[in-house]
C-alpha cells in the first residue's frame, strides 16, 4: 500500500496540464520526491491541487477533526437536561430537573420540541401530560423490548413513558421513601432518591441507582441488590460488591459481558464489579481534582455523574465539575478528555470539542448512529461531537 507521500506525488504528475516546461522540485523537497514534474502551473499550484485531492479521496487524511454540534439550546422547556435517551425515530426523550418535565425533542432545523409529562412544578402523580407530575426527575432509558422508564428522583420511583403520547405510570417504588423489597416486587419495592437507570444484557432487566441507600438494584421479576451494603464508605478492592459499603453512587452501567460499573460522585472515582461480584476501583484518585489526562488511577475527577459504555467496551464519564466529558479505556488503563475545557463556559458550536467550554455537564449518551451526545445542562442545551 502507498504511504500518503506517495498517491501525493502520483497526483502532482495526474494533475499537469498539458505543455513542455519543466519544473523541478525545490531545494527543501528534495527526498521527498526525486524527478521533474511538467507543468503549466507552478509548482505551488500543483501541489495544492494535488494535496486537495488526496485529502477528497484518502479516507483518512480527508476526515474532518470533530467539531461540536448543537441540537437545541436555550428554550424554555428544556432549561435543565439532564438525562435523556434516543428513541428509535431519532428524537430524544429528555428528563428537564429544573422544570420537573419529561419533554421530547424532534430534531431538525427547527427542532420540534413538546412536553410529555409534567405540569413545571414538583409533585407525584400518574397520568397524561400535565395531569402527570414528577420532582426533580433525573434520567431517561429505553430499554431493548421498547419501554421508556423514567428516574423521578425525589419521588424516589420509576415510572414509564409512552413516548409518544406522554402517560406516565408508576412502574417501581409505590411503597414510597426507604429500604425494601428485595427479592419481591419491584411495585411495592420502596428507594430513597432514584437518580439513574441502566439496561442489562438481558434487555427486559433494568438497574437502579438508590443513592439515599447507597445501592445499586436490580429489576426484574424480582428486585435484587447487587452492590452496596448500605453503609457509606469506599469499598475495598477485592471485596463482594453487594456486602461491601459505597460512598455516593451517582451512576452506572452494565457492558456486554456483565461488567458493572458505578460512578461514586462524592468519592470521585469509577468503580467496576466483575463477573465474580468483586469491586475495584478504576478511576479517580479519591479527591477532587482538575482534568488530567493519563493513568486513569492517578487522574483526577470532579463530581462525575453519568456514565455510558460505548461498543468498544471504553466508558464514557460526564465529569460534571471538571465541565468535560472524559473515557476510561479498559484495555489501557488511561483517562482521556472528549470534550471541554475543565472551565466553566459556553463554548460556541462549530469548535473543537476539547476547546469548547461546558458547564455542569449531567450526561453523555452515544446515540444509534455512534454520535457523542451531551447534555450540557448548565448551559441549558444539547451537544453533539460529530
Amino acid at each position: 500500500m502507498k504511504n500518503w507521500r506517495s498517491i501525493l506525488i502520483d497526483r502532482i504528475l495526474q494533475t499537469k496540464p498539458g505543455g513542455s516546461r519543466k519544473c523541478s522540485f525545490p531545494g527543501w523537497m528534495k527526498g521527498f520526491a526525486g524527478g521533474e514534474v511538467m507543468l503549466r502551473r507552478s509548482w505551488v499550484q500543483a501541489f495544492l491541487a494535488a494535496f486537495a485531492m488526496v485529502l477528497a479521496s484518502d479516507p483518512v487524511l480527508g476526515q474532518s477533526a470533530p467539531a461540536v454540534v448543537e441540537l437545541i439550546a436555550d428554550h424554555p422547556q428544556l432549561p435543565m437536561p439532564f438525562g435523556f435517551a434516543f428513541m428509535p425515530d431519532k428524537a430524544l426523550v429528555i428528563s428537564d430537573y429544573k422544570r420537573h418535565q419529561i419533554v421530547r425533542v424532534d430534531p431538525g432545523a427547527t427542532p420540534r420540541v413538546r412536553v410529555l409529562a409534567g405540569n413545571g412544578t414538583a409533585g407525584k402523580s400518574d397520568g397524561t401530560g400535565s395531569r402527570a407530575q414528577l420532582n426533580a426527575p433525573h434520567d431517561v432509558v429505553r430499554l431493548a423490548d421498547g419501554r421508556v422508564l423514567v428516574a423521578d428522583t425525589f419521588n424516589h420511583r420509576v415510572c414509564q413513558i409512552d413516548p409518544q403520547t406522554g402517560a406516565l405510570t408508576t412502574v417501581a417504588g409505590e411503597g414510597g421513601k426507604g429500604f425494601a423489597g428485595d427479592g419481591g416486587s419491584p411495585e411495592g419495592a420502596r428507594f430513597f432518591e432514584t437518580y439513574h437507570l441502566a439496561p442489562t444484557p438481558k434487555g427486559t432487566d433494568y438497574l437502579i441507582v438508590d443513592l439515599g441507600n447507597r445501592r445499586i438494584r436490580k429489576v426484574g421479576v424480582r428486585i435484587s441488590t447487587i452492590a452496596g451494603n448500605g453503609s457509606r464508605a469506599v469499598p475495598k478492592d477485592g471485596d463482594k460488591a453487594a456486602e461491601s459499603p459505597l460512598l455516593d453512587p451517582r451512576a452506572c452501567a452494565m457492558d456486554g459481558h456483565g461488567l458493572l460499573y458505578i460512578l461514586e460522585r462524592g468519592g470521585h472515582a469509577l468503580r467496576v464489579v466483575d463477573n465474580a461480584g468483586k469491586i475495584r476501583t478504576v478511576a479517580g484518585t479519591g479527591k477532587s481534582g482538575p482534568l488530567k489526562d493519563g493513568p486513569a488511577l492517578e487522574c483526577p475527577l470532579n463530581s462525575p455523574k453519568y456514565l455510558w459504555i460505548e461498543k468498544n467496551g471504553k466508558v464514557l464519564i460526564a465529569d460534571s465539575s471538571n465541565h468535560a466529558i472524559r473515557r476510561y479505556d479498559p484495555a489501557t488503563g488511561t483517562l482521556s478528555t472528549v470534550a471541554g475545557t475543565g472551565k466553566p463556559g459556553k463554548g460556541k458550536a462549530g469548535d473543537d470539542p476539547t476547546k469548547t467550554d461546558l458547564k455542569d455537564p449531567h450526561a453523555v449518551v452515544v446515540s444509534p448512529e455512534g454520535v457523542i451526545t451531551i447534555a450540557d445542562s448548565g448551559n441549558a442545551r444539547i451537544l453533539q461531537v460529530r
